[in-house]
């Protein structure tokens, strides 16, 4: 059997969020972090995985996800 890959959450928050922005281009990267902060309701400095403590963190993908599903229907796309 194969070993399973464990993946770093900052690592996997980022992986889900960065693409958003940089990748997808759907809004540029200042707007989507506020735009994270508000969907997880804390503070701006931790809205950022470099300062966000680990329970912020593992809630990023979820909350990307439904970031990438508001602003494709916003974007018409």
């Amino acid at each position: 059997m194969g070993r399973r890959r464990r993946v770093n959450p900052k690592q996997a928050a980022h992986e889900a969020f960065d693409p958003l922005w940089r990748d997808e281009k759907l809004v540029d990267r200042r707007t989507a972090y506020k735009l994270l902060q508000i969907v997880l309701d804390v503070p701006v400095w931790q809205s950022h995985m470099r300062h966000a403590p680990s329970r912020v963190v593992k809630q990023v993908p979820a909350a990307s996800r439904r970031l990438r599903k508001l602003l494709r229907g916003c974007n018409g796309l």
